[in-house]
């Protein structure tokens, strides 16, 4: 998970959440890694900020509950939406280099690789529901 960006912390925490049977509480997270507070609730709040991980409350408590949120890994909208912020800032450093005379070939080789990935999502996304609703059940 590091090599993917994650802090280590982030990444410690988001695979104990993946390998977890059941939600973790901050307490269980805190306790299993030895580490301090202030590490694991900035670990699950910048998971929580990039989409990986949610919780929940049961009425009348505090206590939240975290768990790996697949549906928003697997979101068109969450998807499209890394990917067209991704591009925007390639295309603003495109401008601004163009602005000073620099040449961007490989910015725009880039840049209209994930403007393709990002016209194409929505007919993956279709492909894959259809693969999977037509998967046999194991």
């Amino acid at each position: 998970m590091e090599k993917l960006g994650l802090t280590p912390a982030a990444s410690r925490v988001l695979v104990y959440l993946l390998f977890c049977d059941k939600e973790g509480t901050f307490e269980e997270i805190v306790a299993y890694f030895k580490m301090s507070k202030s590490a694991v609730s900035n670990a699950i709040n910048y998971l929580i900020s990039i989409g990986l991980v949610d919780f929940k409350t049961q009425g009348g408590k505090r206590k939240r509950y975290f768990s790996v949120d697949f549906d928003k890994w697997i979101s068109l909208e969450n998807i499209s939406f890394r990917f067209k912020l991704f591009w925007g800032m390639l295309d603003e450093i495109q401008t601004l280099k163009k602005e000073e005379g620099i040449a961007t070939n490989d910015l725009e080789k880039v840049s209209s690789f994930y403007r393709l990935l990002l016209a194409e999502m929505p007919i993956i996304m279709e492909r894959w529901k259809n693969l999977i609703e037509n998967e046999p059940e194991k």
